[in-house]
């Protein structure tokens, strides 16, 4: 994170001015909890008065799951995610995949549209986005698809809970041809899914013959001859 070193610090405000998350205060003194460690301020200073210094802001972890390895890390609290975190855990999940041969690494990345989406989605040849029938929905997803445009990865889409609002739904599906967008499926309204989550389990494993389990697998069986042609 950034530190000013105050006796060297001018007080000249380029770096106020150019932190977006405001974790310098009108006395100079960095937040360690707003810093995201960019480093704008760093490479803003006209002086040189400020300076980088480690911290942990959580761990990467290895784990084996019935479903091959995952990577994956826990954030310290009051910690936000980021996209050198997002990077750190790919670059780890790579090497296992190359060292283990494996044919596809699947990451699974955060809503919205910041940081950690942007390190999520670089360097990817597909993406599965999955979105609500609702206009907030239908709004975060033209963004999130702009975005993967913008890194050549090829956009498909899955609504869930398409049944809570069948006409958004529609319209949703309608949309997609003028985004440039590809239609996977859509998920329907299922209680069952609660009850999975309570157990710790994949809604397939835990009731595999119910209608969310049965659309998923409809949707990866269409997905998989995306991935071979």
């Amino acid at each position: 994170r950034a530190y000013i070193r105050k006796d060297e610090c001018i007080e000249c405000g380029i770096c106020r001015d150019k932190c977006r998350f405001d974790a310098i205060s009108e006395d100079y003194v960095v937040d360690p909890i707003s810093c995201e460690g960019c480093e704008v301020c760093f490479y803003a200073c006209p002086v040189k008065a400020i300076e980088m210094r480690d911290t942990v802001s959580g761990y990467w972890f290895v784990s084996d799951t019935p479903y091959g390895p995952m990577v994956h890390g826990i954030l310290e609290i009051g910690e936000e995610n980021s996209g050198k975190l997002v990077t750190v855990i790919r670059k780890q999940a790579l090497f296992l995949a190359q060292k283990q041969n494996v044919n596809y690494l699947i990451v699974d990345g955060p809503p919205g549209t910041g940081c950690p989406v942007n390190s999520t989605l670089s360097g990817l040849k597909y993406t599965v986005i999955v979105t609500e029938p609702t206009q907030s929905g239908l709004h975060d997803l033209e963004r999130i698809v702009n975005l993967a445009h913008h890194f050549n990865v090829e956009p498909f889409i899955v609504i869930n809970k398409y049944d809570i609002n069948k006409e958004v739904s529609l319209n949703i599906k309608k949309r997609l041809n003028e985004i440039g967008a590809n239609f996977l499926g859509s998920i329907p309204f299922d209680r069952t899914v609660n009850d999975a989550l309570k157990m710790g389990k994949p809604i397939v494993e835990f009731a595999p013959e119910s209608e969310a389990s049965l659309a998923i697998k409809e949707i990866w069986e269409k997905f998989k001859k995306s991935l071979l042609s």
